[in-house]
C-alpha cells in the first residue's frame, strides 16, 4: 500500500527506511533494486529507530522521496500520534 498527501505529489529522492528492517517492497523488490529501476528513488537512506514525533521532525524537511516502512512500525507510530500520517509530506509505502 502507498499512502500520500495530494497537496505533495512525489517528487524524486531517497528511499527511506529503518535500519535493520530494509523491506521487501510491495511489488517484489529491495530498495537496492527500486533505486536502479524506479525514477522516484534516487539512493537510499537508513534512518535510526526513532518515536513518531522524531520521525515527523526528520521529515519536515523532506520533499521529496518516499519512506519505506513496515506495518507493524507504522501501527506503533500511529499508537504514539493517530495523525502522523496527515504531517509526513513524503509518499509511504507499507509493506509486511
Amino acid at each position: 500500500m502507498i499512502i500520500w498527501d495530494e497537496r505533495h505529489p512525489p517528487e524524486p529522492g531517497p528511499l527511506r527506511y529503518f535500519g535493520g528492517e530494509a523491506p521487501i517492497l510491495p511489488w517484489g523488490e529491495t530498495p537496492e533494486e527500486a533505486v536502479r529501476r524506479h525514477p522516484l528513488f534516487l539512493g537510499r537512506e537508513e534512518l535510526a529507530s526513532m518515536d513518531a514525533s522524531a520521525l515527523e521532525r526528520f521529515l519536515a524537511r523532506a520533499r521529496r522521496g518516499a519512506l519505506a516502512i513496515t506495518r507493524q512500525r507504522l501501527i506503533t507510530l500511529l499508537e504514539q500520534d493517530a495523525d502522523l500520517l496527515a504531517r509526513i509530506p513524503v509518499p509511504i509505502v507499507v509493506v509486511p
